[in-house]
């Protein structure tokens, strides 16, 4: 984890949200940076997307898992936390990165490419991850 995700983590542990995974303690070690987050029996949220679709696979029409919709509810909630009470953009939203608590509510986690909004260049730096960007984001092959 870089810097940046630490800095976030900070300011989510100090305006926490039911829908944003809680960092419990943030500190560093002799260069080795600790973060403490708290811990999501349920797993992440892309596990439960292909059971679904193995599921389909045997019986022919893909049913999105029993959560789905209040997942990408609580998704919002926590995407509207980040944005308008922090200022903060989370740029690496994937399912990977959503992981659900013991009670199924789906939390997003994984602050690595956030930027807060207020700084002059939040969208200079590339981000994408390969498999879930526009063709066109990265560019031409060389």
């Amino acid at each position: 984890a870089g810097a940046r995700e630490f800095e976030v983590a900070d300011h989510i542990r100090l305006q926490p949200h039911p829908c944003i995974v809680r960092p419990w303690h943030i500190e560093d070690l002799r260069n080795c940076k600790v973060l403490v987050m708290e811990f999501c029996p349920g797993g992440v949220l892309q596990t439960r997307i292909r059971s679904a679709w193995c599921a389909a696979q045997t019986h022919g029409q893909y049913m999105p898992p029993a959560g789905a919709r209040l997942w990408v509810g609580q998704i919002f909630l926590g995407l509207e936390h980040l944005h308008l009470r922090m200022r903060t953009l989370l740029r690496d939203l994937k399912p990977e990165n959503v992981v659900l608590d013991r009670d199924g509510c789906a939390k997003l986690t994984d602050f690595g490419f956030a930027k807060e909004t207020h700084t002059r260049d939040t969208l200079q730096t590339p981000f994408y991850t390969p498999y879930y960007v526009a063709p066109e984001v990265p560019g031409p092959e060389k």
